[in-house]
């Protein structure tokens, strides 16, 4: 959840970036036009201060307004008698104050509410944020509740004097329900905020502004029914000429509708009526907004092109063309427009973000580090950002810098899940498997149903050799995720591993069965097959993943060990000199390249092959086996017996591979004419049972 903060803004942005934070889970807003207001029914107020929130007191007062609408016959509507919930749901949207209270699942909603001028004068607005899906805030309410009940049902209090809260949103939803995406919230519990937002009365108006432009949120989408349309036409509403704003409000209006053609329609009639400078660049950047969600991006940058022209220093166009760019991966025009906004509003974090968000599409990740370190000096305390940071210093491979800033964001956010998954994957590839999978665990321990921590506890635990530790995870993963192709070769690999091969190729086909076009399924299938000698079947898979993918180094060297095993040389060489061209620290090809050398008897070759692995792969055990066994055709008997001890070591047994090429001791002296030094036949010899 997030963490509870009462931040002060004054802008959109400022408020946007409070947001962010609500990325875990779902979210209730509500926004109110005085920052003393409290998180309360509005019948409270009708209450003598002194009284408090007194949870008997509310009942009273809403069973009382209840039985005077139903004696007048208030709830009698279309023909249908409303239950006292319903009852009080439409009391409530005529202004009376009852026990519901007005929340909104769009938090820019209720940034508008908090905007409004206050009864009392010129006051600081705020929005407050609530956790909706957490079972232990809200209870289930079903229709059936809702029509048989009555409201004293929902007010039951435990032994403790505590009633239980509700979430509702009516079935018969008017037009202003859909339009404020209104829920209401009520029971007899306090209703503590998650988190708290106060808008600056300074602020107020130009953050009006800003929704409306860029959002096409203003009174008459908030309010769209026949008594919203009165109350925008009352005396103290200035009259608005049509042929202007008129053309501006309908266009925000189809807007919302979805009648983007009908908006794009009413903002050209502004256009074409040449308003002055101010109006005429909202009219580009809405019709702009209106191409943009048409899918018809290219006329949206011309729009916002046209806006910038008119309006040099709007900070918003420059950020909403440079989103255009984006989408369209045109990431040069995108940073330049967000380089503007920078510069127009150098303390915004949030567009710091953004351009960062930007060189990492291009691989740009130097800036990338650069702008998300900017956006944390001016927001130290935003977890995502760390977060951010952390996936570019693990896509660079600087895996502790990448611990360090998820360990930040979980000293900031201790319920962090995403942290806690990414600092498990930066141990995993640091060979830290416990830390790797105390991380894996606290993120299933939190997030129960996630299925990235299981693949990520499956990877360390089969990292470790603990394979049944991660068939478990890996099934995990796929029962609540069926379709999870990843599990499904994760667990193939284990199977492989444990030298199931049939089990393995019947994981991989189910992986490929769903996702046809998964290349990595098939180079698991494949290499399952090979390690069965069905060399046929393995050459097949490894040439169908090369199609699917052409770039796939891995389909490429395991097609070369395929070669290999067939004694075809040269297209074995020629498959791992494609792999290493593709990736150039590719271990695997190294060692089977030096494979091929040391069955072809050029043993320096093959030693320069193992070494290269082993240079890039430290921890590549059966880079030391193949050669140290190599040492041994050139006789260097302390580099040999270092080789296979350290291979010993990583755990390859080195007397079942050492007799899987050669019978016997006397079989490899009878083959090469090399007589071993009695230390190392030792060690190459099985212990007698």
């Amino acid at each position: 959840m997030a963490k509870k903060v009462s931040k002060r803004v004054k802008t959109l942005n400022g408020f946007m970036k409070w947001i962010e934070q609500f990325n875990d889970g779902q979210y209730l807003f509500r926004g109110v036009s005085k920052d003393t207001y409290k998180l309360e029914a509005s019948a409270y107020r009708r209450l003598p201060e002194a009284d408090g929130n007194n949870s008997a007191r509310l009942l009273k007062i809403n069973r009382e307004l209840i039985n005077k609408a139903r004696l007048l016959g208030h709830d009698l509507k279309d023909g249908h008698y409303l239950s006292d919930l319903e009852l009080l749901a439409e009391l409530q949207h005529f202004g009376a104050a009852t026990c519901l209270i007005d929340f909104t699942r769009s938090a820019q909603i209720a940034l508008w509410f908090a905007c409004q001028q206050s009864s009392t004068g010129e006051a600081n607005g705020k929005v407050f944020a609530m956790r909706s899906d957490d079972p232990a805030i809200f209870r289930t309410i079903t229709p059936e509740l809702v029509t048989e009940k009555n409201i004293e049902y929902f007010f039951q209090e435990d032994e403790l004097g505590r009633g239980p809260l509700y979430q509702w949103q009516p079935k018969q939803q008017n037009n202003r329900v859909i339009a404020q995406q209104s829920i209401f919230v009520f029971g007899g519990s306090e209703i503590i905020a998650a988190s708290e937002c106060v808008i600056l009365k300074s602020g107020k108006l130009e953050i009006l502004d800003s929704l409306d432009n860029v959002a096409g949120i203003t009174e008459a989408s908030i309010y769209p029914d026949f008594d919203g349309f009165a109350r925008q036409h009352a005396q103290n509403k200035p009259y608005i000429e049509p042929n202007i704003q008129g053309y501006l409000q309908r266009g925000t209006e189809s807007h919302l509708e979805g009648k983007l053609d009908d908006a794009i329609f009413y903002y050209t009639e502004v256009i074409s009526l040449q308003p002055n400078v101010l109006t005429l660049s909202a009219a580009y950047t809405k019709r702009g907004n209106a191409y943009r969600a048409k899918g018809e991006v290219d006329r949206a940058i011309d729009d916002y092109t046209k806006a910038i022209e008119l309006e040099p220093n709007n900070a918003e166009v420059y950020r909403l063309r440079g989103n255009a760019y984006a989408n369209e991966r045109d990431f040069d025009n995108a940073i330049e427009d967000y380089s503007n906004v920078i510069e127009l509003e150098p303390d915004d974090a949030a567009i710091y973000n953004k351009r960062a968000g930007t060189y990492v599409k291009k691989d740009d990740l130097d800036n990338a580090i650069e702008d998300y370190t900017k956006a944390i000096e001016l927001e130290p305390d935003d977890t995502q950002v760390y977060n951010r940071r952390a996936n570019v210093y693990f896509q660079k491979s600087e895996f502790d810098a990448s611990i360090k800033d998820y360990t930040t964001a979980i000293e900031l956010k201790p319920n962090d899940t995403y942290a806690y998954n990414g600092r498990g994957n930066a141990y995993l590839k640091k060979r830290e498997f416990n830390n790797g999978i105390k991380d894996y665990t606290t993120t299933i321990e939190l997030k129960p149903n996630g299925i990235y921590a299981y693949n990520g506890r499956g990877n360390a635990y089969r990292a470790k050799g603990e394979f049944d530790n991660a068939i478990r995870d890996y099934t995990t993963a796929i029962k609540l995720k069926p379709n999870d192709t990843y599990a499904y070769s994760g667990r193939g690999k284990v199977y492989t591993a444990k030298g199931e091969f049939d089990n393995a190729i019947k994981t991989y086909t189910t992986a490929i069965e769903l996702k046809p076009d998964n290349s990595y399924a098939y180079t698991g299938r494949g290499r399952a097959y090979k390690k069965k000698r069905e060399f046929d079947n393995a050459m097949k898979d490894y040439t169908t993943a090369i199609k699917l993918q052409p770039d796939h180094f891995y389909a490429y060297g395991g097609r070369g060990r395929v070669y290999t095993a067939k004694g075809e040389f040269d297209n074995a060489m020629k498959d791992y000199a494609t792999a290493i061209e593709l990736k150039s620290d590719d271990s695997y090809s190294y060692n089977g390249r030096g494979i091929v050398y040391t069955t072809k008897g050029k043993f320096d070759n093959a030693i320069r092959a193992y070494s290269t692995a082993i240079q890039l792969s430290p921890h590549y055990a059966k880079a030391y086996y193949n050669r140290g066994k190599t040492w041994l055709h050139l006789q260097e008997w302390e580099e040999a017996k270092l080789d296979l001890t350290i291979a010993e070591d990583k755990g390859v047994d080195i007397t079942t591979e050492f007799h899987n090429d050669y019978v016997s001791i006397e079989d490899f002296k009878q083959k090469t004419g090399i007589q071993l030094p009695p230390d190392i036949a030792i060690l190459l010899t099985p212990l007698q049972a």
